[in-house]
């Protein structure tokens, strides 16, 4: 292949994608040789229980340009996305999801916006859009948006800091980014934003619906990027606290005042109706038991916080 282009590595972190990801590596293999970029794909794979790893390792067995990697020990997108990127060899880095609702097409676009910085793709910039999204789904975008805007300085200069689909300059994710980085969640674009100092643009991409598979969008990774958040934009601000312990702390305090006050509601409503009033006992019994245990359960560091 010509030597005029920089060598690009994608990493797909893939955790029960056995029904997409062959069709999205096919739309990447493409859309590289295309735009006559030399490049690797590294699968990185938590294990998955549908064996996603087995199928892309026995697919491309022989395809030098393609290499698993599957975790047994470790698991979560963002340090799944980190465990890529160390492992790649190219001089540009593309994170992309596996279940076909990054377009592929728009590689190449992103390898060359992203000349010594960050090149994100874009659904909220001028000419991106979302493809068969319910307003369920856009009303929770849009609000993690806003929260990461209002709490996380850096980004601020992006439209859409949700993103999972960006590239970024090999040179600029030295060591000390990979030492300074601690995930939380799953936004790990948000971490290299705050951890790196590197100019931003923005491509716009159409997202489309998912091709198979279900969102990894639990509730519990709802409050991890709520709380990834805030403990960005506190490192943002260059101050120097235990972001986890504070944040958890915050947390502990706040569900032992709803729990004293779900207490007093239930001892005035247990007189009128007694099954009622124990359950808002109990409730709140159970939600200060909650916040004990997250509390206890919080490291020096979001890698050690379970």
């Amino acid at each position: 292949m010509p030597g005029d282009y920089p060598t690009v590595s994608v990493v797909l972190p893939t955790y029960n994608e056995r029904q997409s990801v062959l069709p999205v590596l096919h739309d990447l293999e493409w859309a590289l040789n295309s735009a006559d970029h030399e490049w690797e794909v590294i699968v990185v794979d938590d294990d998955s229980p549908d064996r996603t790893w087995e199928l892309v390792r026995d697919s491309y067995d022989d395809h030098p340009r393609v290499r698993v990697i599957r975790r047994t020990e470790q698991s979560g997108l963002s340090s799944a996305v980190l465990r890529g990127f160390t492992a790649a060899n190219g001089e540009t880095l593309v994170c992309m999801d596996a279940d076909g609702q990054h377009p592929a097409e728009k590689v190449p676009a992103l390898v060359e916006a992203a000349d010594g910085g960050f090149a994100v793709g874009s659904r909220h910039c001028e000419g991106g859009s979302i493809d068969g999204w319910p307003w369920t789904r856009k009303v929770v975008s849009a609000v993690a948006g806003k929260i990461s805007h209002l709490t996380i300085p850096s980004s601020r200069s992006i439209s859409d800091p949700m993103s999972g689909f960006f590239a970024v300059d090999a040179d600029v994710l030295d060591d000390e980014v990979f030492v300074d980085a601690d995930p939380h969640g799953y936004k790990i674009l948000l971490e290299l934003l705050v951890v790196s100092d590197a100019s931003v643009s923005e491509v716009p991409i159409t997202f489309d619906t998912r091709d198979a598979g279900e969102s990894k969008l639990t509730p519990d990774e709802q409050v991890r990027f709520v709380e990834h958040s805030v403990g960005l934009g506190i490192a943002d601000r260059g101050l120097n606290l235990n972001a986890p312990l504070l944040i958890r702390s915050v947390e502990l305090g706040l569900m032992a005042g709803v729990s004293v006050l779900m207490l007093l509601v239930g001892i005035i409503v247990g007189g009128l109706d007694g099954a009622v009033g124990a359950g808002l006992i109990g409730g709140a019994g159970s939600l200060l038991v909650l916040g004990m245990l997250r509390w206890l359960d919080t490291g020096e560091s979001w890698e050690e916080t379970a």
